[in-house]
């Protein structure tokens, strides 16, 4: 009504219409608290971020802006502490970093100093919002509230980090790991006083801080040329991740983490199996092979584990591929590329009948078979005939003996 008596018909000034919504909004907070209604406290925040937009008087400058919802922001987490109702909070955080985005973006673009000052303050009230409504409740965050505040913290990270990359492109990862140290040590302190955090509040600081450390440190601040390394490491990490078992008193949850490294190493594995870009990267031919061993060193480790055993398969391949693709990379003549599969093919075979792994064994036979198809595809048209008479004897050799071991293998 108040926006329509001031745009539409012009029964009252700029001034009046300002006062008015405001006293509407302070009524609405005022019934929602005498009357314990959600409803209420709900339409008072829905009124009171919206009105910079139909009233330009509240919108002349930054720090008036800044100042108004700023202002709203702390009483809002205010009366939600008070009266115990974290949807009123929670609607405000996201229409505070919306709408302020929004009237950034048409009426205040070069003002963008304000604009992370908001940022800022925004983060560091809702945040103190919801530690003090988990002590005040003395009950740690549900599933279904960890869902509501996620999306906002990756608003907040999104909306802060395009305007850094805008303006201070080479503090923007640095003041993100900021911003994820400070959600981390306001969960501690929170896990801290109530003795406990919860699964779904430590899932969510969790899965924060793995996004920050993806795009921040690996996509931003880590030099491309050691991105394969990283990867590398990361299989050992994702080793050691798959084997950790959580229980209450596991500070951090550590499926984000385990996501968050799976990501990087799958797409290192694409490169590494494309050899892409990977002449700049340091001692690259080491890279290679580092790979397709490691991962048969992860398969080893985690094949008679019975939480991860269907991961397992997918290891075994990609170390086979590795292995493979490693060859064709690093060796120059094709029949020699052949003699490598059958290379791996056999010490797989070997290492199925050794270690007693049936899996390991059978997966020789697919190797095997490329090998052989290739060989006589592709090899012994172009070669010499001593490499010709050697190559097919060595696949004969290698099949026979295969043929004898794989029979040997236990059971399935």
């Amino acid at each position: 009504t108040v926006y329509g008596a001031h745009l539409y018909y012009g029964l009252i000034g700029g001034e009046a219409a300002v006062f008015g919504a405001l006293a509407v909004a302070l009524l609405a907070l005022w019934l929602g608290a005498l009357f314990d209604s959600e409803l209420s406290a709900l339409f008072a925040v829905l009124g009171s971020y919206t009105a910079p937009l139909f009233l330009p008087e509240l919108r002349g400058d930054m720090g008036s802006l800044v100042i108004y919802f700023t202002v709203w922001s702390l009483a809002f987490s205010f009366y939600a502490l008070m009266q115990q109702r974290r949807s009123v909070y929670v609607l405000a955080m996201y229409l505070a970093l919306i709408v302020f985005s929004w009237l950034f973006e048409l009426h205040l673009r070069g003002q963008w100093q304000g604009a992370l000052l908001f940022q800022s303050l925004q983060f560091a009230i809702f945040l103190a919002a919801a530690a003090l409504f988990a002590l005040r409740s003395a009950t740690p965050m549900s599933k279904s509230d960890a869902w509501l505040h996620f999306p906002a913290l990756l608003l907040f990270y999104a909306l802060q980090y395009d305007l850094l990359n805008r303006h201070l492109p080479e503090l923007a990862p640095w003041i993100a790991l900021i911003t994820a140290a400070v959600l981390l040590g306001a969960y501690l302190l929170i896990r801290t006083r109530l003795g406990t955090s919860g699964l779904a509040a430590r899932g969510l600081v969790s899965a924060y801080l793995a996004l920050v450390l993806v795009h921040s440190v690996y996509l931003n601040l880590l030099p491309e040329s050691l991105a394969p390394w990283v990867g590398l490491a990361l299989i050992l990490v994702v080793r050691a991740l798959l084997t950790l078992r959580e229980n209450e008193d596991t500070v951090l949850a550590s499926w984000p983490f385990i996501w968050a490294a799976l990501a990087i190493v799958l797409f290192n594995v694409v490169r590494v199996l494309f050899n892409w870009e990977m002449q700049s990267v340091p001692a690259s031919p080491l890279v290679l092979l580092l790979y397709p061993a490691l991962s048969y060193f992860a398969y080893l480790k985690l094949r008679d584990d019975a939480l991860i055993r269907t991961w397992t398969p997918a290891l075994l391949i990609f170390a086979h591929l590795s292995a493979m693709t490693a060859a064709v990379h690093l060796i120059d003549t094709p029949a020699l590329v052949s003699v490598a599969w059958l290379a791996v093919a056999s010490v797989a075979l070997a290492g199925g009948f050794m270690l007693q792994d049936r899996r390991l064994g059978q997966s020789s036979l697919l190797l095997f078979l490329l090998a052989g198809l290739k060989i006589i595809l592709f090899d012994l048209a172009g070669t010499e005939a001593l490499l010709r008479v050697g190559v097919l004897l060595i696949l004969g050799v290698s099949l026979y003996a295969g043929g004898w071991v794989y029979r040997k293998l236990p059971p399935a």
